[in-house]
């Protein structure tokens, strides 16, 4: 009952004369030697301070004795500890402050900045007798001397001083690297455990996430310790009775700290071996039935998993939009239950975030895939990867994707040289790097990264990057006319096309790209017809009008305009029928308008071809005729 007094009065933070005679009927409760003269004393004193919070309490037959402060054995196992009331003519020249996070203390290292808490010579009361005679009760004895007027009292440390050590206790971690770890200054941390400062608020929860706990936590783990520390005095209640009190407070810890977040070994590259068999029983699954596994299944919950998802993701934005996204929502779902410290679940939460963006960029749907990706941004920058496992240049490398649909090729380019030397793909970043550049029409600056980029993809070992750089690189030498150069490599590229019918097309295409430039007419134009038939079917109906107007020439040197004719008016009606593409519209409608005049030539052609090539990403780009 005393000690339930206490902690009502201390949490009200009121009162603190009152608190101050429930702290002495409490210690003479632990004691055994409460009387009930001491409890009507403060009983009745009670009654009179509810409307005098000033009126001191002297439960002594001195009447100078004040009741009221407090020293080191006071603590009561770790119950807050609250300021009191000075004497009558002791000015209180200690002042809560909050700055950089913390608050003075008014605690025994601040003793000569203030006459707060100080206390009378007192002598013991008749009826407070210990087994060797009269005895003061712990609440008021003096620090050092036989009853000086006045001493300084030495408080131990309080609630909040005493999370901070247990939080870094169980980091295992030195004042310095805590500090890192928090962001907390290590010095505040050696005054706040040394109970000097009092941490503010956000400085424990901050603690409390560096040791992988809540503060609510913490204060259950130091309840239960003092609980367990302190001693069995009740007479009767026997062992059996302790151990069923013990056992019933045990287990309302334990259910408490398994609701917390499990601990977990510090993830590792290694952890990349195991999950090859948890994926491949995973993506076969529909996304519902995938969820559900991640949501219940402790072990899918496994950052690698996340990463595969993002990475699978992008690769099928390109070709099954659907799949992408299934994939992308199912890494964030991953991803929000990755086990470990908080600033690495929120840096795999920001980095499998940015997955879905990239997919509504490719829908066509920016201003939704802006929005997403900086959500991601934010949580990739509140969160931190110390072992470097996940690559810190991917969302740069997205967000560049996106600025170039936006069409900030400027930007696209700044934010892949930005990339590129932290990046874990850096053949990846120089290959996207070169693209944009052929869509800003810099064909040299183009295949000067492409060279670069070569040996860094054969050393990644990735077909895909090594089909795509060969691909380009070899269109760049056909902008550039040197198509001698590109003859080698669509050669090898035709080796690494493999099933994909779309890519396959498009090597077509290229070879009959490369054939014309270096003069074999009737080899390009069959080519060419393959790769346009194979586009139409596809409805790749940009491709078709590339494929188009590289025939067109052949056609007009053999006299078949009405075919270049026929060919114009289904370019101009298949880009109104879409209506996306205004300018390109306008560049063949002019190319149409030559045809039906007999005026078309191969020139124009030529001109309108390297238009859309160019405007095919950037298409408010004007066509100069």
């Amino acid at each position: 009952m005393a000690r339930e007094l206490v902690e009502t009065f201390e949490a009200k933070e009121v009162h603190p004369e009152a608190l101050a005679a429930l702290r002495l009927f409490h210690e003479a409760a632990q004691r055994e030697e409460a009387t009930p003269d001491l409890a009507l004393r403060i009983g009745g004193y009670l009654l009179q301070a509810r409307h005098a919070p000033g009126l001191r309490f002297t439960a002594l037959s001195d009447p100078v004795a004040a009741a009221g402060v407090h020293d080191a054995a006071s603590v009561d196992h770790g119950l807050r500890v609250t300021a009191v009331t000075p004497p009558v003519g002791i000015h209180d020249a200690a002042r809560r402050g909050d700055r950089g996070g913390q608050e003075k203390s008014d605690d025994g290292g601040e003793e000569e900045k203030s006459a707060h808490g100080m206390i009378s010579g007192v002598a013991p009361a008749a009826g407070l007798h210990g087994p060797r005679g009269p005895r003061l009760p712990a609440i008021l004895r003096q620090n050092s001397g036989k009853n000086p007027p006045a001493v300084a009292v030495v408080r131990r440390l309080n609630l909040g001083q005493r999370l901070s050590r247990l939080f870094r206790a169980i980091s295992g971690l030195s004042q310095i690297e805590f500090g890192a770890k928090t962001g907390i200054f290590f010095s505040l941390l050696d005054r706040y455990e040394q109970g000097k400062v009092n941490p503010s608020a956000e400085h424990l929860r901050l603690q409390g996430e560096g040791a992988d706990l809540t503060v609510a936590a913490g204060e259950e783990i130091l309840h239960f310790a003092d609980v367990l520390r302190r001693p069995q005095q009740r007479p009767g209640l026997g062992r059996a009775v302790f151990l069923q009190a013990a056992g019933a407070l045990a287990t309302r810890v334990a259910e408490r700290l398994l609701r917390l977040p499990p601990g977990s070994a510090a993830p590792k590259p290694e952890d990349r071996d195991g999950a090859a068999e948890l994926w491949a029983r995973l993506a076969p699954l529909p996304e519902d039935q995938q969820v559900a596994v991640v949501r219940v299944g402790r072990e899918y919950q496994h950052w690698v998993l996340a990463e595969k998802c993002c990475a699978e993701s992008e690769v099928l934005a390109s070709q099954q939009l659907a799949q992408a996204a299934s994939l992308a929502r199912l890494a964030r779902e991953i991803a929000e239950r990755v086990p470990g410290p908080e600033c690495w679940r929120v840096y795999v939460e920001g980095y499998a975030a940015a997955h879905l963006p990239n997919v509504h960029r490719v829908e066509g749907e920016l201003v939704i895939a802006r929005e997403g990706l900086e959500e991601a941004k934010q949580l990739h920058r509140a969160g931190a990867d110390p072992g470097h496992l996940l690559d810190p240049g991917r969302l740069l490398d997205l967000e560049a994707s996106l600025c170039r649909d936006e069409r900030q090729p400027e930007r696209a380019v700044a934010l892949l040289d930005e990339a590129f030397p932290v990046s874990h793909n850096p053949g990846r970043v120089l290959l996207k790097k070169g693209g944009i550049l052929v869509v800003m029409g810099n064909y040299r600056r183009a295949l000067k990264t492409f060279l670069a980029a070569e040996p860094l993809v054969e050393r990644e070992g990735d077909p895909r990057l090594k089909y795509m750089l060969l691909f380009n690189t070899a269109v760049v030498y056909t902008h550039l006319g040197r198509f001698a150069a590109a003859g080698p490599l669509v050669r090898r590229v035709s080796e690494l096309v493999g099933s994909d019918e779309a890519e396959a097309c498009r090597v077509l295409w290229l070879r009959g790209r490369i054939a014309a430039g270096l003069g074999r007419p009737t080899e390009a134009q069959r080519l060419l017809g393959e790769a346009r038939r194979g586009f139409a079917e596809r409805d790749m109906w940009y491709d078709v009008a590339l494929a188009d107007l590289e025939i067109a020439p052949f056609l007009l040197a053999e006299g078949s305009t009405d075919e270049v004719k026929a060919m114009a008016t289904e370019l101009v009606e298949a880009f109104r029928k879409r209506g996306v593409r205004p300018e390109a519209e306008k560049a063949l409608q002019l190319f149409k308008d030559a045809a039906d005049k007999e005026e078309a030539t191969a020139e124009l052609a030529g001109k309108v071809l390297r238009y859309l090539f160019r405007a095919e990403h950037q298409p408010e780009l004007a066509f100069a005729a």
